[in-house]
């Protein structure tokens, strides 16, 4: 009897772990599905039948202007990118370029110089204290309305100002940003996963913009309302982001223009997209744990109820849903009933293959189309490690808010 009692137990217990384990696999498959695919396509079919309402912009609206170019030792790129600032077609009388330097010991500064004659200012920080240090010096020094902050590597269109402060005409906008346009310098995993990676951003911001804000203005190609913005947080590792979210949240809205266009060249070695890339994640979720108040908060509008919450939070979660969805299939595949868990089981076995035959193709002389879909998939991977390694990183505290410089990506480009 006891005996009996005790299968019993055992079924039930079983029985319950299983429900467990289909939860947990439904809810991180509908999770990733909505990241990858249910949250672009919602981005596409809303695009055709909602649209901010009222949004205006005029091409001739020309405010005062300050371009700040933020700098630490470029002196690899300092000269040219103040011709390609100097070279943009806007009115003289109404721009002035700051460049903020933070303790530049390549001989930055002495660059700089060379182009007062040409109204250019130096702003010097002294000592180096992080970009949103920087910045909110450059913001105390800028007589502009509105403020655009650039980098020293980022090479912008001759007409990219005009295209975005006309935006500004309107009094509902806050941020404007523009297309960043990714140089491919090599062709490894680092430059073509990155070039692949700012295609699909540069859609999906697109379309984000027509229904309200484009989840996070594109840090490079930024300008911003001065009397809008006050002070940038000088904890935040990724100002751009925080910017963004702290002028949604203070009502304005956000714009993505496509024809603004800044080219930067990519990083070259996975060192560097890897250091660039877990910065950017650990920010991110810094950024999202302070205006925690926004996320899923219909009070403001689309971004609050569907952008930030689908484009960033949902994003920082993924390795974790597919190491949830693919352990429970593989547990559910022994002890579940359903057919369906075996068919997800497969599933992923073919998945994991195919991932193994990207990291193998990676080294191999392919076709050039074969090379693309496996860098693709080997990006896939190596971007999940890296939100892992990012979440550590923010969980421990072991970051710092020290501006750090992608050095192979500091090459002059074209635009």
């Amino acid at each position: 009897m006891v005996s009996l009692e005790s299968s019993m137990e055992r079924e039930v217990l079983k029985s319950s772990l299983i429900k467990v384990f289909e939860a947990l696999f439904i809810i991180s498959f509908l999770a990733l599905f909505w990241t990858y695919l249910g949250y672009p396509s919602s981005l596409y079919l809303l695009s055709f039948f909602y649209k901010v309402k009222g949004r205006k912009a005029d091409d001739g609206f020309t405010p005062n202007v300050s371009i700040m170019i933020m700098t630490y030792n470029e002196a690899k790129v300092i000269e040219e990118k103040l011709v390609n600032t100097l070279s943009l077609d806007y009115p003289k009388d109404r721009l002035e370029i700051l460049v903020v330097d933070s303790g530049s010991t390549d001989g930055t500064e002495a660059l700089v110089k060379k182009y007062f004659p040409q109204g250019v200012k130096l702003v010097e920080e002294g000592e180096r204290r992080g970009k949103a240090s920087a910045i909110n010096l450059g913001l105390n020094h800028a007589s502009g309305d509105v403020v655009m902050i650039t980098d020293a590597n980022t090479f912008l269109a001759e007409d990219c100002l005009r295209r975005l402060v006309k935006h500004f005409a309107d009094e509902k906008v806050g941020g404007v940003s523009g297309r960043f346009v990714p140089i491919t310098i090599e062709n490894g995993l680092a430059s073509k996963g990155e070039s692949l990676y700012w295609q699909v951003e540069g859609w999906m911001k697109e379309k984000e913009s027509l229904l309200d804000s484009p989840s996070t203005l594109v840090g490079p190609i930024t300008v911003i309302r001065r009397d809008v913005i006050g002070k940038v947080d000088e904890e935040s590792i990724t100002e751009d982001f925080e910017i963004s979210v702290a002028i949604r949240g203070k009502g304005y809205k956000l714009v993505y223009e496509p024809d603004a266009k800044g080219y930067e060249a990519m990083p070259q070695n996975i060192s560097d997209l890897i250091k660039q890339k877990e910065r950017i994640t650990i920010g991110t979720l810094r950024t999202l744990a302070k205006y925690r108040k926004i996320l899923f908060n219909p009070k403001y509008g689309l971004y609050g109820s569907l952008i930030l919450p689908s484009h960033k939070f949902f994003q920082t979660l993924t390795p974790f849903f597919l190491i949830i969805s693919s352990s429970t299939t593989i547990i559910l595949n022994f002890y579940s009933s359903s057919p369906l868990f075996s068919l997800a089981f497969y599933l992923l076995a073919a998945t994991v293959l195919l991932f193994l035959a990207s990291l193998i193709a990676s080294i191999l002389p392919l076709p050039a189309n074969m090379k693309s879909f496996f860098n693709a998939l080997s990006y896939f991977i190596l971007l999940q490690a890296i939100l892992i390694s990012g979440w550590k990183s923010y969980l421990t505290g072991k970051h710092q808010i020290k501006w750090e410089k992608i050095e192979s990506a500091r090459i002059p480009v074209k635009c």
